[in-house]
Formats: C-alpha cells, structure tokens, sequence
C-alpha cells in the first residue's frame, strides 16, 4: 500500500491521522488516532507487537502490523483517502476521546470484536 506512506510523509496529513480518529469505523478498525513511533522505538519492535495495527513513523513511512486483518487494512486504505481529499488549510476535528471510548466500549463493537478474534 505505498499510497498510504503520504500518511507519514506529508506533514499535514501526519498531524492530522495522529491527532484523532474523525469518523466511528477509524475507530473500531484500528483505533483511536494513528500511533505514532520514532524509527528507533519501531526497530525494537517485532511487528507483532505495535501498539496498533499501524504505526506512523514521522518523514519515513506508515508501518502495517503482520497480522492486520483485510477490513483494518481497507480502513487504512480509506484514512488515506479522506485525509488526501482535504484541502490543507482546512482545520479538522476529531471526535474526541469520550466518542472513541463509547464506540469501544459499545455491546456491538464487543460482539464484533469476539467473532473476529475467533476468526470469524
């Protein structure tokens, strides 16, 4: 998915996927914001182990988790696409931290996240 590295490379679009997730699937898929790593912290990692199932390293490039699913894989692919299309001088707001957490913690959301665990 090199399209996606502009995540991490174009300094507009960096600070707005590490800022806050802006829209519910952002979240349920892969979580609130877009993590963020320095190359170092990263290397240390085995790919199993990110915090998330991506990782933006800031200049360098958008790291994918192994193990990531072909529905967080898409949502990434979609993260990038919604950020591309907004003009730069735009101001953005996410959804907020108590947003992410009432989509977390949703009956469906943990009904969903149990079927996919059993890979369903």
């Amino acid at each position: 998915m090199p399209e996606v590295s502009a995540l991490a490379k174009n300094s507009t679009m960096y600070k707005r996927a590490v800022s806050g997730s802006y829209y519910p699937d952002h979240v349920v898929f892969l979580g609130p914001a877009l993590p963020s790593m320095t190359s170092s912290q990263l290397k240390k990692l085995d790919p199993i182990d990110f915090p998330a199932p991506v990782v933006l390293v800031a200049a360098e490039g958008v790291y994918i988790k192994s193990n990531a699913t072909p529905a967080q894989r898409a949502m990434l692919n979609c993260v990038y696409h919604v950020l591309s299309r907004i003009p730069d001088h735009w101001t953005l707001a996410p959804i907020g931290e108590k947003a992410e957490i009432e989509l977390l913690n949703w009956d469906a959301e943990k009904y969903r996240q149990a079927l996919a665990k059993r890979g369903i």
